[in-house]
């Protein structure tokens, strides 16, 4: 069983911090642009729409994380392996995700009419 030591959770907490504050300030230009373009919500906020693109930028940072620290397992390491293989495959479907999200709602953004 493996356990885990004061210094390895304050850089867990550390790597969500971090994470969290470069999530943000991916969303933050969105969300100005609509409330310039929407005269300050005046349909309320999608809070949702920000939320989800909050989060998904998130966990790409926080899937990130790890391969930083310990960027390759050994070669015979099989079961290391497939765990690099199934983080950059999570790394792609979560940055495809929220590129798309950020195209569909990108008129919205910039004031387009009838945007839902």
């Amino acid at each position: 069983m493996q356990t885990f030591s004061s210094e390895a959770m304050q850089q867990q907490w550390r790597s969500f911090w971090i994470a969290s504050a470069a999530s943000f300030a991916l969303v933050a230009p969105f969300a100005a642009l609509e409330a310039i373009t929407s005269r300050g919500f005046r349909n309320g906020a999608p809070v949702a729409l920000f939320v989800v693109m909050w989060l998904l930028p998130l966990a790409f940072f926080m899937v990130l994380a790890p391969l930083t620290r310990h960027p390759r397992p050994r070669l015979h390491d099989w079961i290391g392996n497939a765990a690099l293989l199934a983080r950059v495959a999570s790394l792609a479907v979560i940055a495809w995700l929220w590129v798309s999200l950020v195209g569909d709602q990108l008129p919205c953004f910039l004031g387009a009419a009838n945007c839902d």
